[in-house]
Protein backbone atom coordinates (compact mmCIF):
# COMPACT_ATOMS: atom_id res chain seq x y z
CA UNK A 1 0.00 0.00 0.00
CA UNK A 2 2.70 2.41 0.85
CA UNK A 3 4.87 1.62 -2.34
CA UNK A 4 1.30 2.63 -4.09
CA UNK A 5 1.00 5.56 -2.66
CA UNK A 6 4.27 7.02 -3.42
CA UNK A 7 3.49 5.60 -7.33
CA UNK A 8 0.62 7.84 -7.59
CA UNK A 9 2.73 11.21 -6.22
CA UNK A 10 3.08 14.08 -8.35
CA UNK A 11 5.82 14.39 -10.95
CA UNK A 12 7.17 17.15 -8.88
CA UNK A 13 6.67 15.53 -5.65
CA UNK A 14 8.56 12.71 -7.09
CA UNK A 15 11.36 14.46 -8.63
CA UNK A 16 11.94 15.97 -5.20
CA UNK A 17 11.89 12.70 -3.38
CA UNK A 18 14.12 10.96 -5.67
CA UNK A 19 16.58 13.90 -5.98
CA UNK A 20 16.53 13.75 -1.88
CA UNK A 21 17.34 10.25 -2.48
CA UNK A 22 20.59 10.21 -4.34
CA UNK A 23 21.80 13.48 -2.72
CA UNK A 24 21.18 10.96 1.01
CA UNK A 25 23.60 7.70 -0.94
CA UNK A 26 26.07 10.59 -2.22
CA UNK A 27 26.47 11.71 1.47
CA UNK A 28 26.83 8.44 2.92
CA UNK A 29 29.20 7.37 0.63
CA UNK A 30 31.44 10.59 1.18
CA UNK A 31 31.25 10.31 4.61
CA UNK A 32 31.89 6.37 4.27
CA UNK A 33 35.25 7.80 2.29
CA UNK A 34 36.44 11.13 4.62
CA UNK A 35 35.99 8.25 7.36
CA UNK A 36 38.02 5.88 6.14
CA UNK A 37 41.30 8.38 5.61
CA UNK A 38 43.52 9.25 8.80
CA UNK A 39 42.01 12.66 10.82
CA UNK A 40 44.55 14.25 12.82
CA UNK A 41 44.78 13.59 16.62
CA UNK A 42 43.08 15.88 19.07
CA UNK A 43 42.46 16.72 22.62
CA UNK A 44 39.09 16.18 23.73
CA UNK A 45 36.67 19.00 23.13
CA UNK A 46 34.00 20.22 25.76
CA UNK A 47 30.91 21.17 24.56
CA UNK A 48 30.58 24.93 23.20
CA UNK A 49 33.86 25.96 24.02
CA UNK A 50 35.67 23.36 22.64
CA UNK A 51 39.19 23.81 24.25
CA UNK A 52 39.01 27.05 25.42
CA UNK A 53 39.92 25.88 28.80
CA UNK A 54 43.17 24.30 27.86
CA UNK A 55 44.38 27.02 26.50
CA UNK A 56 46.76 30.60 27.40
CA UNK A 57 44.19 33.03 25.52
CA UNK A 58 46.74 36.02 25.63
CA UNK A 59 49.97 33.97 24.79
CA UNK A 60 47.73 31.05 22.30
CA UNK A 61 50.59 30.60 20.11
CA UNK A 62 52.39 29.07 23.03
CA UNK A 63 49.91 26.89 24.35
CA UNK A 64 49.52 25.51 20.26
CA UNK A 65 53.28 24.88 20.74
CA UNK A 66 52.63 23.04 23.84
CA UNK A 67 50.02 20.66 22.38
CA UNK A 68 52.45 20.09 19.41
CA UNK A 69 54.71 18.19 21.92
CA UNK A 70 51.85 15.73 23.03
CA UNK A 71 49.59 15.22 19.69
CA UNK A 72 52.45 15.99 16.71
CA UNK A 73 53.23 18.66 14.59
CA UNK A 74 49.98 18.50 12.77
CA UNK A 75 46.78 18.45 15.12
CA UNK A 76 42.86 19.33 15.10
CA UNK A 77 41.84 21.74 18.21
CA UNK A 78 38.39 23.03 18.82
CA UNK A 79 37.91 26.62 19.46
CA UNK A 80 34.75 27.03 21.18
CA UNK A 81 32.42 25.23 17.89
CA UNK A 82 35.15 25.77 15.10
CA UNK A 83 37.51 22.95 14.19
CA UNK A 84 40.68 23.82 13.82
CA UNK A 85 44.20 22.25 12.15
CA UNK A 86 46.89 22.86 13.52
CA UNK A 87 50.18 23.06 11.59
CA UNK A 88 53.77 23.84 14.10
CA UNK A 89 57.39 22.93 13.33
CA UNK A 90 59.39 23.51 9.74
CA UNK A 91 58.27 19.61 8.61
CA UNK A 92 54.52 20.33 8.32
CA UNK A 93 54.27 24.15 7.40
CA UNK A 94 56.71 23.43 4.45
CA UNK A 95 54.60 20.85 3.52
CA UNK A 96 51.61 22.89 3.69
CA UNK A 97 52.96 26.46 1.94
CA UNK A 98 55.60 25.39 0.03
CA UNK A 99 54.94 21.83 -1.29
CA UNK A 100 51.17 22.45 -1.80
CA UNK A 101 51.70 26.23 -2.41
CA UNK A 102 48.83 26.05 -5.32
CA UNK A 103 45.89 24.76 -2.35
CA UNK A 104 47.04 26.52 0.65
CA UNK A 105 46.24 29.91 -0.50
CA UNK A 106 43.39 31.20 0.93
CA UNK A 107 43.61 33.02 4.55
CA UNK A 108 40.99 31.67 7.24
CA UNK A 109 39.75 35.03 8.47
CA UNK A 110 38.11 35.21 12.06
CA UNK A 111 35.68 36.49 13.11
CA UNK A 112 36.90 40.16 14.33
CA UNK A 113 39.07 40.34 11.22
CA UNK A 114 36.12 40.03 8.51
CA UNK A 115 34.42 42.76 10.84
CA UNK A 116 36.88 44.94 10.28
CA UNK A 117 38.58 44.38 7.22
CA UNK A 118 35.38 43.33 5.59
CA UNK A 119 37.81 41.00 3.62
CA UNK A 120 39.44 43.59 1.50
CA UNK A 121 42.01 45.30 0.66
CA UNK A 122 45.41 42.14 0.41
CA UNK A 123 45.62 40.93 3.80
CA UNK A 124 42.24 39.13 4.83
CA UNK A 125 40.89 39.32 1.13
CA UNK A 126 41.03 35.56 -0.83
CA UNK A 127 40.16 34.40 -4.25
CA UNK A 128 40.37 36.53 -7.50
CA UNK A 129 40.10 39.88 -5.46
CA UNK A 130 43.36 39.19 -3.61
CA UNK A 131 45.13 38.04 -6.52
CA UNK A 132 43.91 41.21 -8.52
CA UNK A 133 45.23 43.32 -5.09
CA UNK A 134 48.37 41.53 -5.03
CA UNK A 135 49.26 41.92 -8.32
CA UNK A 136 48.57 45.43 -8.67
CA UNK A 137 50.30 46.47 -5.50
CA UNK A 138 53.18 44.17 -6.54
CA UNK A 139 53.49 45.78 -9.90
CA UNK A 140 53.02 49.08 -8.94
CA UNK A 141 55.28 49.22 -5.88
CA UNK A 142 58.13 47.93 -8.20
CA UNK A 143 57.62 50.88 -10.41
CA UNK A 144 57.46 53.41 -7.72
CA UNK A 145 60.85 52.23 -6.39
CA UNK A 146 60.29 49.16 -4.29
CA UNK A 147 64.00 47.16 -4.24
CA UNK A 148 65.12 49.72 -6.46
CA UNK A 149 68.27 52.31 -6.10
CA UNK A 150 65.24 54.85 -5.96
CA UNK A 151 63.63 53.50 -2.44
CA UNK A 152 67.18 52.69 -1.37
CA UNK A 153 68.35 56.84 -1.91
CA UNK A 154 65.24 57.76 0.28
CA UNK A 155 66.11 55.03 3.20
CA UNK A 156 69.15 56.46 3.44
CA UNK A 157 68.20 59.88 3.76
CA UNK A 158 65.85 58.99 6.56
CA UNK A 159 68.72 56.51 8.26
CA UNK A 160 70.16 60.20 8.75
CA UNK A 161 67.80 61.89 9.67
CA UNK A 162 66.97 59.25 12.20
CA UNK A 163 70.76 59.25 13.63
CA UNK A 164 70.47 63.37 13.48
CA UNK A 165 67.36 62.82 15.73
CA UNK A 166 68.87 60.34 18.06
CA UNK A 167 72.27 62.76 18.45
CA UNK A 168 69.70 65.64 19.60
CA UNK A 169 68.93 64.11 22.41
CA UNK A 170 73.14 64.30 24.04
CA UNK A 171 73.53 60.77 25.66
CA UNK A 172 70.17 61.35 27.59
CA UNK A 173 67.80 58.46 28.15
CA UNK A 174 64.99 58.17 25.25
CA UNK A 175 62.47 55.07 24.51
CA UNK A 176 63.28 54.77 20.49
CA UNK A 177 59.97 53.43 19.52
CA UNK A 178 58.39 56.55 18.29
CA UNK A 179 61.34 57.37 16.30
CA UNK A 180 61.72 53.71 14.63
CA UNK A 181 57.68 54.05 13.63
CA UNK A 182 58.14 57.22 11.90
CA UNK A 183 62.03 56.53 10.03
CA UNK A 184 59.70 53.73 8.52
CA UNK A 185 56.20 54.98 7.95
CA UNK A 186 58.11 57.61 6.13
CA UNK A 187 59.46 55.07 3.70
CA UNK A 188 56.19 53.32 2.78
CA UNK A 189 54.22 56.89 3.02
CA UNK A 190 56.71 57.75 -0.09
CA UNK A 191 55.60 55.14 -2.25
CA UNK A 192 51.91 55.70 -1.14
CA UNK A 193 51.68 59.08 -0.76
CA UNK A 194 55.12 60.20 -2.37
CA UNK A 195 55.26 62.57 0.89
CA UNK A 196 57.21 62.00 4.61
CA UNK A 197 56.27 63.05 7.77
CA UNK A 198 58.36 65.20 10.42
CA UNK A 199 59.34 63.40 13.42
CA UNK A 200 56.72 65.27 15.78
CA UNK A 201 53.77 64.76 13.24
CA UNK A 202 50.87 64.30 16.39
CA UNK A 203 48.51 63.11 13.46
CA UNK A 204 51.03 60.81 12.70
CA UNK A 205 52.04 59.49 15.98
CA UNK A 206 47.84 59.12 16.67
CA UNK A 207 47.81 56.66 13.85
CA UNK A 208 50.48 54.61 14.78
CA UNK A 209 50.06 54.40 18.67
CA UNK A 210 46.62 53.14 17.34
CA UNK A 211 47.97 50.21 14.76
CA UNK A 212 50.34 49.30 17.81
CA UNK A 213 47.30 49.24 20.45
CA UNK A 214 44.98 47.36 17.81
CA UNK A 215 47.27 44.82 17.10
CA UNK A 216 47.46 44.23 20.78
CA UNK A 217 43.72 44.14 21.20
CA UNK A 218 43.36 41.34 18.76
CA UNK A 219 45.15 39.37 21.07
CA UNK A 220 43.40 39.86 24.01
CA UNK A 221 41.60 37.28 25.91
CA UNK A 222 38.18 39.01 25.16
CA UNK A 223 38.62 38.48 21.31
CA UNK A 224 40.10 35.24 21.32
CA UNK A 225 36.80 34.31 23.41
CA UNK A 226 34.52 36.11 20.97
CA UNK A 227 36.11 35.15 17.40
CA UNK A 228 35.43 31.39 18.91
CA UNK A 229 32.39 32.25 20.64
CA UNK A 230 30.74 35.10 17.93
CA UNK A 231 27.03 35.34 19.69
CA UNK A 232 28.99 36.53 22.87
CA UNK A 233 29.99 39.79 20.22
CA UNK A 234 27.47 41.66 22.33
CA UNK A 235 29.72 42.17 25.82
CA UNK A 236 32.05 44.89 26.65
CA UNK A 237 35.36 44.54 25.85
CA UNK A 238 38.41 45.08 23.89
CA UNK A 239 36.98 43.37 20.39
CA UNK A 240 34.48 46.74 20.84
CA UNK A 241 37.59 49.11 20.88
CA UNK A 242 38.91 47.02 17.68
CA UNK A 243 36.15 48.48 15.71
CA UNK A 244 36.37 52.05 16.91
CA UNK A 245 40.33 51.44 15.98
CA UNK A 246 40.08 50.42 12.73
CA UNK A 247 37.98 53.75 11.95
CA UNK A 248 40.14 55.77 13.27
CA UNK A 249 42.85 54.73 11.31
CA UNK A 250 40.95 54.93 8.40
CA UNK A 251 40.05 58.50 9.11
CA UNK A 252 43.81 59.93 9.24
CA UNK A 253 44.05 58.17 5.35
CA UNK A 254 41.11 59.72 4.18
CA UNK A 255 42.58 63.24 4.27
CA UNK A 256 45.47 62.65 2.63
CA UNK A 257 43.36 60.42 -0.33
CA UNK A 258 41.41 62.95 -0.69
CA UNK A 259 44.06 65.69 -1.02
CA UNK A 260 45.90 63.76 -3.50
CA UNK A 261 42.69 62.78 -5.28
CA UNK A 262 42.12 66.64 -5.71
CA UNK A 263 44.97 67.08 -7.55
CA UNK A 264 45.52 63.69 -9.40
CA UNK A 265 47.69 64.64 -12.65
CA UNK A 266 46.98 61.33 -14.80
CA UNK A 267 49.99 62.50 -17.03
CA UNK A 268 52.39 62.66 -14.10
CA UNK A 269 51.30 59.74 -11.51
CA UNK A 270 54.26 59.12 -8.68
CA UNK A 271 52.64 56.99 -6.45
CA UNK A 272 50.45 54.20 -5.37
CA UNK A 273 47.00 56.05 -4.28
CA UNK A 274 47.55 57.92 -7.32
CA UNK A 275 48.38 54.76 -9.82
CA UNK A 276 44.96 53.22 -8.08
CA UNK A 277 42.91 56.18 -9.00
CA UNK A 278 43.53 56.05 -12.38
CA UNK A 279 43.51 52.59 -12.18
CA UNK A 280 39.84 53.57 -11.22
CA UNK A 281 38.66 55.28 -14.85
CA UNK A 282 39.93 52.41 -16.46
CA UNK A 283 36.98 50.07 -14.95
CA UNK A 284 33.56 50.00 -16.31
CA UNK A 285 30.72 50.23 -13.85
CA UNK A 286 27.50 48.68 -14.29
CA UNK A 287 24.03 50.46 -13.58
CA UNK A 288 21.06 49.02 -12.49
CA UNK A 289 17.99 49.30 -15.01
CA UNK A 290 14.59 47.56 -15.45
CA UNK A 291 13.51 46.09 -18.22
CA UNK A 292 10.29 44.80 -17.73
CA UNK A 293 9.76 42.41 -14.91
CA UNK A 294 13.37 41.85 -15.00
CA UNK A 295 16.56 43.52 -13.52
CA UNK A 296 19.71 43.90 -15.95
CA UNK A 297 23.31 45.41 -15.42
CA UNK A 298 24.67 48.33 -18.01
CA UNK A 299 28.13 48.54 -18.30
CA UNK A 300 28.92 52.47 -18.86
CA UNK A 301 32.67 53.49 -18.53
CA UNK A 302 33.11 56.19 -15.32
CA UNK A 303 35.22 57.19 -12.82
CA UNK A 304 34.38 55.29 -10.11
CA UNK A 305 32.72 57.15 -6.94
CA UNK A 306 31.65 55.83 -3.58
CA UNK A 307 28.15 55.41 -4.17
CA UNK A 308 29.00 53.59 -7.68
CA UNK A 309 30.96 50.73 -5.39
CA UNK A 310 27.86 48.99 -4.14
CA UNK A 311 27.64 47.39 -7.57
CA UNK A 312 31.30 46.23 -8.35
CA UNK A 313 30.22 42.71 -6.96
CA UNK A 314 28.30 42.42 -9.82
CA UNK A 315 30.98 42.69 -12.40
CA UNK A 316 32.67 39.65 -10.26
CA UNK A 317 30.12 37.69 -12.13
CA UNK A 318 30.27 39.48 -14.98
CA UNK A 319 33.94 38.25 -15.56
CA UNK A 320 35.91 41.75 -14.85
CA UNK A 321 38.29 41.57 -12.65
CA UNK A 322 38.88 45.66 -12.66
CA UNK A 323 35.68 45.72 -10.53
CA UNK A 324 38.01 45.63 -7.46
CA UNK A 325 39.12 48.97 -7.43
CA UNK A 326 36.80 51.02 -6.01
CA UNK A 327 36.99 53.78 -3.20
CA UNK A 328 36.81 51.37 -0.31
CA UNK A 329 38.81 48.58 -1.42
CA UNK A 330 41.61 51.35 -1.64
CA UNK A 331 41.21 52.51 1.55
CA UNK A 332 41.29 48.95 2.75
CA UNK A 333 44.25 48.02 0.87
CA UNK A 334 45.91 51.81 1.62
CA UNK A 335 45.81 51.55 5.69
CA UNK A 336 47.33 48.15 5.68
CA UNK A 337 50.03 48.37 3.65
CA UNK A 338 50.52 52.00 5.75
CA UNK A 339 50.59 50.13 8.77
CA UNK A 340 52.84 46.51 8.22
CA UNK A 341 54.82 48.54 6.08
CA UNK A 342 55.68 50.72 8.86
CA UNK A 343 55.03 48.21 12.14
CA UNK A 344 56.92 45.21 11.61
CA UNK A 345 60.42 46.70 10.32
CA UNK A 346 59.98 49.38 13.15
CA UNK A 347 58.90 46.69 15.55
CA UNK A 348 62.09 44.60 14.32
CA UNK A 349 64.60 47.31 14.32
CA UNK A 350 63.26 47.91 18.02
CA UNK A 351 63.90 44.57 19.31
CA UNK A 352 67.48 44.56 17.01
CA UNK A 353 68.66 47.49 19.58
CA UNK A 354 67.33 46.27 22.40
CA UNK A 355 69.37 43.21 21.96
CA UNK A 356 72.79 44.52 21.02
CA UNK A 357 72.50 46.76 24.34
CA UNK A 358 71.55 43.55 26.04
CA UNK A 359 74.99 42.06 24.21
CA UNK A 360 77.27 44.47 23.93
CA UNK A 361 80.06 42.38 22.53
CA UNK A 362 77.46 41.53 19.65
CA UNK A 363 77.40 45.55 18.98
CA UNK A 364 81.29 46.10 19.38
CA UNK A 365 81.60 43.00 16.43
CA UNK A 366 79.57 44.55 14.24
CA UNK A 367 80.87 48.07 14.65
CA UNK A 368 84.42 46.91 13.78
CA UNK A 369 83.20 45.21 10.69
CA UNK A 370 81.49 48.18 9.72
CA UNK A 371 84.63 49.90 10.46
CA UNK A 372 86.97 48.15 8.42
CA UNK A 373 84.57 47.50 5.59
CA UNK A 374 83.02 50.81 5.02
CA UNK A 375 84.32 53.12 7.29
CA UNK A 376 82.81 56.32 9.07
CA UNK A 377 82.27 58.57 6.21
CA UNK A 378 79.91 57.42 3.61
CA UNK A 379 76.46 55.68 4.73
CA UNK A 380 76.25 51.74 4.38
CA UNK A 381 74.75 50.86 1.01
CA UNK A 382 73.09 47.58 -0.30
CA UNK A 383 76.03 46.65 -2.34
CA UNK A 384 77.76 46.00 1.42
CA UNK A 385 75.64 43.58 2.24
CA UNK A 386 78.23 40.76 0.53
CA UNK A 387 80.96 42.37 2.60
CA UNK A 388 79.59 42.00 6.35
CA UNK A 389 78.79 38.56 7.13
CA UNK A 390 78.47 39.24 10.43
CA UNK A 391 76.42 42.41 10.77
CA UNK A 392 73.66 40.18 8.41
CA UNK A 393 73.46 37.31 10.30
CA UNK A 394 72.91 39.87 13.70
CA UNK A 395 70.29 41.08 11.29
CA UNK A 396 68.84 37.45 10.86
CA UNK A 397 69.00 36.50 13.90
CA UNK A 398 67.26 39.37 15.14
CA UNK A 399 64.45 38.57 12.79
CA UNK A 400 64.43 35.21 13.95
CA UNK A 401 65.05 35.35 17.73
CA UNK A 402 62.27 38.43 17.56
CA UNK A 403 59.98 36.75 15.39
CA UNK A 404 57.29 39.51 15.35
CA UNK A 405 54.45 37.65 13.71
CA UNK A 406 54.08 34.43 15.45
CA UNK A 407 50.63 33.22 13.50
CA UNK A 408 49.46 33.24 10.48
CA UNK A 409 46.06 31.81 9.20
CA UNK A 410 45.09 29.77 6.09
CA UNK A 411 42.75 27.88 4.12
CA UNK A 412 43.05 24.51 1.96
CA UNK A 413 40.57 25.46 -1.56
CA UNK A 414 40.75 21.49 -2.01
CA UNK A 415 40.63 18.19 -0.33
CA UNK A 416 44.15 16.96 0.36
CA UNK A 417 46.43 14.95 2.69
CA UNK A 418 49.62 16.22 4.91
CA UNK A 419 51.32 14.47 6.90
CA UNK A 420 49.31 11.41 6.02
CA UNK A 421 46.41 13.26 7.79
CA UNK A 422 43.34 14.38 5.63
CA UNK A 423 42.62 17.53 5.90
CA UNK A 424 39.20 18.35 4.26
CA UNK A 425 37.96 21.35 1.89
CA UNK A 426 37.81 24.42 3.60
CA UNK A 427 39.69 23.68 6.29
CA UNK A 428 40.62 26.71 8.73
CA UNK A 429 44.21 26.45 9.66
CA UNK A 430 46.33 28.18 12.24
CA UNK A 431 50.09 27.95 11.34
CA UNK A 432 52.61 28.51 14.15
CA UNK A 433 55.72 30.64 12.53
CA UNK A 434 57.00 30.60 16.23
CA UNK A 435 57.32 27.42 15.85
CA UNK A 436 59.46 27.43 13.05
CA UNK A 437 62.04 29.75 13.73
CA UNK A 438 62.01 27.91 17.16
CA UNK A 439 62.01 24.73 15.66
CA UNK A 440 64.97 22.23 17.89
CA UNK A 441 65.62 20.13 14.42
CA UNK A 442 66.64 23.41 12.74
CA UNK A 443 68.27 25.40 15.02
CA UNK A 444 71.35 24.53 17.51
CA UNK A 445 70.21 26.98 20.12
CA UNK A 446 66.45 28.14 19.31
CA UNK A 447 66.17 29.68 22.22
CA UNK A 448 69.11 31.70 22.45
CA UNK A 449 69.97 34.86 20.19
CA UNK A 450 72.95 33.74 18.65
CA UNK A 451 74.49 34.80 15.29
CA UNK A 452 76.12 32.20 14.61
CA UNK A 453 72.93 30.23 13.43
CA UNK A 454 74.10 32.35 9.90
CA UNK A 455 77.59 31.97 10.16
CA UNK A 456 79.63 28.76 8.86
CA UNK A 457 82.83 27.75 10.26
CA UNK A 458 84.78 30.06 8.09
CA UNK A 459 82.52 32.89 9.04
CA UNK A 460 80.53 33.17 6.12
CA UNK A 461 76.55 33.78 5.83
CA UNK A 462 74.93 30.93 4.82
CA UNK A 463 70.99 30.33 3.81
CA UNK A 464 68.32 28.20 6.54
CA UNK A 465 65.78 26.73 4.75
CA UNK A 466 63.72 27.55 8.39
CA UNK A 467 64.31 31.03 7.94
CA UNK A 468 60.95 32.12 8.10
CA UNK A 469 60.22 35.28 9.10
CA UNK A 470 57.63 36.99 6.30
CA UNK A 471 55.96 33.15 5.97
CA UNK A 472 56.05 30.95 3.05
CA UNK A 473 54.22 30.12 -0.57
CA UNK A 474 52.54 32.03 -2.32
CA UNK A 475 50.88 34.37 0.62
CA UNK A 476 54.29 35.48 1.59
CA UNK A 477 54.52 38.96 2.44
CA UNK A 478 54.80 40.98 -0.03
CA UNK A 479 57.18 43.73 1.27
CA UNK A 480 59.70 41.50 2.08
CA UNK A 481 62.24 42.71 -0.35
CA UNK A 482 61.55 46.35 1.23
CA UNK A 483 61.42 45.26 4.86
CA UNK A 484 65.12 43.47 4.22
CA UNK A 485 66.73 46.77 2.40
CA UNK A 486 65.01 49.09 5.60
CA UNK A 487 66.36 46.18 8.01
CA UNK A 488 69.95 46.85 6.88
CA UNK A 489 70.44 49.76 6.02
CA UNK A 490 68.97 51.23 9.20
CA UNK A 491 70.70 48.98 11.02
CA UNK A 492 74.03 49.75 9.78
CA UNK A 493 73.62 53.48 9.31
CA UNK A 494 72.75 53.45 13.14
CA UNK A 495 76.00 51.57 14.51
CA UNK A 496 78.11 53.05 12.29
CA UNK A 497 77.20 56.46 13.49
CA UNK A 498 75.84 55.56 17.24
CA UNK A 499 76.78 53.60 20.37
CA UNK A 500 73.44 51.61 22.43
CA UNK A 501 73.80 51.35 25.81
CA UNK A 502 71.42 51.22 28.71
CA UNK A 503 70.63 54.26 31.42
CA UNK A 504 72.86 53.85 34.35
CA UNK A 505 69.84 52.82 36.37
CA UNK A 506 68.97 50.15 34.31
CA UNK A 507 70.88 46.71 35.45
CA UNK A 508 69.10 44.52 33.68
CA UNK A 509 67.55 44.32 29.89
CA UNK A 510 64.21 42.63 29.88
CA UNK A 511 63.17 40.17 26.48
CA UNK A 512 60.36 39.01 27.70
CA UNK A 513 57.57 39.85 24.94
CA UNK A 514 54.58 42.24 25.23
CA UNK A 515 51.96 39.29 23.46
CA UNK A 516 49.94 40.67 20.47
CA UNK A 517 49.16 39.65 16.55
CA UNK A 518 52.91 41.52 16.46
CA UNK A 519 55.17 40.45 19.02
CA UNK A 520 56.37 43.74 20.89
CA UNK A 521 59.02 44.59 23.04
CA UNK A 522 58.71 45.85 26.21
CA UNK A 523 58.93 49.78 26.39
CA UNK A 524 62.08 50.66 27.62
CA UNK A 525 65.02 53.84 27.27
CA UNK A 526 68.04 53.79 25.36
CA UNK A 527 71.47 56.25 25.61
CA UNK A 528 72.38 56.73 21.88
CA UNK A 529 76.07 58.00 21.61
CA UNK A 530 77.73 59.39 19.21
CA UNK A 531 80.74 57.36 18.20
CA UNK A 532 83.24 59.67 16.17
Amino acid sequence: MNLLKICLLDPTSMFLLITLLILVIFHIKGSNKRSSFKVPPSPTPLPLIGNLHQLDLVNLHRSLMRFAEKYGNLYNICLGYQKITVLTGYEAIKDALVDQANIFTDRYVTPINEASSEKLGIVFSEGELWRQMRRFTLTTLRDFGMGKKSIEEKIIEEAGFLVNLFKSYNGQPIQPQNALDTATANIIAVLLFQQRFDYEDESLRRFLTTSHQMQKDKSSRMVRITNALPFLKFLPGAHKRVMDQTKEVTAFLITIIAKIRKQLNENDVGNLIEAFLVKQKEVPCLIRSSIGNSTVFVKWTVLLKPNCSPFNSHLKEAGNPDSFFHDKNMFRLITELFAAGSETTSTTLCWGLLLIMKYPEIQKRVQEEIDREIGTERPPRMEDQQRLPYTNAVIYEVMRFANVATMITRENNADTHLKGYFIPKKSHIIVVLLSVLRDKTQWEKPDEFNPSHFLNSEGRLVKREAFLPFGAGSRVCAGQSLAKMELFLFFTTLLQKLKFQAPADVTDLDLTPVHGQIYFPKPYKLCAVPRE
